[in-house]
């Protein structure tokens, strides 16, 4: 784990994320470059494990990229992407691992060991307030939401004029994903009445056409969630 006492290079991306966070946007530039040297910055491959449900919670995760799920046995209870913190634990002594934390899509995380954890915080106490309250936020939306059953993550292209290129580049995105994946993915085409003849569904595959006007953009919307 970082401790603060040698040089720590994190990437701009990482640097980026981590800055972004409530709790560390009053600090000073200074300060800023104090608090690097207690986070260290780890890439790790699809199903990759982070954690196991029962280890000591010796850490805070947060996504710089990827997506990291939390496993409650074998159901997802949660998955954390880009910007999210995860493994709350580390801010409670002796706390251990509620859930496995395995991640879901080539990963880079940041770490910071509890002995960082107690570092930041005897120099910048008010960042005890800020991560207390983060902590409880969290615990309340776990509680509301409960385990995540049938994750879904919706990419939407938008904006080509020709027809040929946007189809080209979505048949390859969606390639790329059902090879990440290992599971199919839905292209679902967004038109109008009159340009619906042109757009062929894949064959075994979950695609399908929605006919709307973006102009009616509420109801567009509840017709492409529906599907």
């Amino acid at each position: 784990m970082g401790g603060g006492g040698g040089v720590v290079v994190l990437s701009p991306r990482a640097r980026q994320v981590l800055f972004a966070q409530p709790a560390f946007r009053h600090l000073g530039a200074a300060a800023r470059t104090q608090a690097l040297g207690f986070f260290r910055e780890v890439a790790l491959g699809k199903d990759e494990t982070v954690y196991r449900a029962g280890d000591d919670a010796d850490a805070l995760y947060l996504v710089v990229s990827g997506a990291v799920d939390l496993l409650d046995g074998s159901e997802l209870f949660a998955r954390q992407g880009p910007g999210q913190v995860f493994g709350e634990g580390a801010l409670v002594a002796g706390e251990r691992r509620a859930f496995t934390a395995r991640v879901a899509l080539d990963a880079v995380l940041l770490v910071l060991g509890r002995s960082g954890i107690e570092r930041l915080l005897e120099l910048h106490p008010r960042l005890n307030e800020r991560i207390t309250a983060l902590y409880a936020t969290r615990l309340r939306a776990a509680v509301r939401q409960g385990p995540v059953t049938r994750p879904c993550e919706v990419v939407a292209l938008a904006g080509w004029r020709a027809g040929s290129e946007r189809r080209a580049l979505t048949l390859g995105l969606a390639h790329v994903l059902e090879h990440e994946l290992g599971r199919p993915v839905a292209i679902v085409a967004v038109t109008t009445h009159t340009r619906s003849s042109a757009l062929t569904p894949r064959l075994e595959r979950p695609d399908t056409v929605v006919l709307g006007e973006t102009r009616a953009a509420a109801a567009l919307r509840a017709r492409v969630a529906s599907r």
